[in-house]
């Protein structure tokens, strides 16, 4: 603990680097200590059959350790002593929860945990969740994304609203050649309204249903915890994702709707829309309301698992890990110092 605070408090690199030589001396101690306790654990001998099994578990669990343990040293030597850069897809950022992602946002705070993408329907209802590993830019998951449900329902949704991160005039075009009519972006980086969309009405309509996804956003983070994930593992971290996923899915969104209602429904809206253009949209109505007609082949609302095709809503959620007490990383996550508070 002492050469921790002794690292922390260095205001000089000299300082530092000469704090963190001394620390890894004892950690070099302390992993040949545990490369000599293994070999004697699994030669361990009792009349006791379970003192056996025990002695065994613990040699398995010393090995998983030296190896972390030996990775965390040559990580620290390399970026401390050696002064190199090393990537964060190389680096070990929790001793104890290994597949940790160092989610990197720029200019703002470093994140520890993984990346979420979701994509929500009309009705509200999330239709798709992409958990991933490491740090991929969002608009490189485009495409992956719109191509998911391409595969799910068959063809590729009509339109599509997505978060600024999403942007770039190369998914925009791949969109518009995969037959996706509108493509919303809530930060446009250049391209302009008309190329995205048929009317800046229509950009405004996609902009306030992405708002409406964020709502949702926020009811996953307050209602089920999905900001920080405390179950352990790789495969505990998708289970607690899935787990909130999941239960924000309330039955009355996929209850049967009664056909006549549904008719009666889609007519008032149809007419509303409608009417919404002869108030005051001049020529653009016709193409406003083919955009927005809710009359389609597979109107089954609000179920959208059988209503594909419409308007689908694209965006992303940084979880993080529960690391609690065990360690507390730092925006410089390599440090042997996380480990060694560990």
């Amino acid at each position: 603990k002492k050469r921790v605070l002794k690292i922390q408090n260095a205001r000089k690199d000299k300082q530092r680097k000469k704090a963190y030589g001394d620390l890894l001396l004892v950690a070099e101690l302390v992993l040949r200590y545990a490369l000599g306790a293994i070999p004697v654990l699994k030669a361990y001998e009792s009349e006791l059959i379970e003192e056996q099994w025990k002695a065994r578990l613990i040699a398995e669990k010393l090995e998983v350790a030296v190896c972390l343990f030996d990775r965390l040293i040559n990580q620290t030597e390399r970026r401390v002593i050696q002064g190199e850069k090393v990537p964060a897809e190389e680096k070990l950022v929790s001793f104890f929860e290994t597949h940790t992602d160092i989610i990197e946002k720029g200019n703002r705070e470093t994140l520890f945990g993984h990346k979420l993408f979701l994509v929500g329907g009309g009705s509200g209802l999330i239709l798709d969740c992409v958990i991933e590993r490491g740090n991929p830019a969002d608009s490189d998951m485009f495409k992956p994304l719109i191509e998911r449900q391409e595969r799910i329902f068959h063809r590729a949704p009509r339109q599509t609203s997505a978060d600024g991160g999403f942007a770039s005039k190369q998914n925009l075009q791949w969109a518009k050649d995969k037959g996706v009519k509108d493509v919303s972006f809530s930060k446009r980086k250049g391209i302009s309204v008309l190329d995205m969309v048929k009317s800046n009405w229509v950009y405004k309509q996609l902009k306030n249903f992405r708002a409406g996804i964020e709502a949702n956003i926020s009811r996953l983070k307050r209602a089920f915890g999905l900001s920080r994930c405390n179950w352990t593992g790789w495969e505990g971290f998708r289970r607690y994702v899935w787990s909130a996923v999941v239960s924000d899915t309330p039955p009355y969104r996929a209850a049967p709707i009664d056909e006549q209602q549904r008719k009666s429904d889609d007519a008032a809206v149809s007419k509303r829309v409608v009417g919404q253009h002869r108030a005051g949209q001049g020529k653009a109505h016709h193409v406003e309301e083919a955009a927005f007609d809710p009359v389609d082949e597979y109107a089954a609302v609000p179920l959208d698992a059988v209503r594909p095709g419409l308007v689908h809503g694209l965006a992303r959620i940084d979880v993080c890990l529960d690391l609690g007490l065990r360690e507390t990383p730092e925006p410089d996550p390599g440090d042997l110092a996380e480990a060694q508070r560990g």
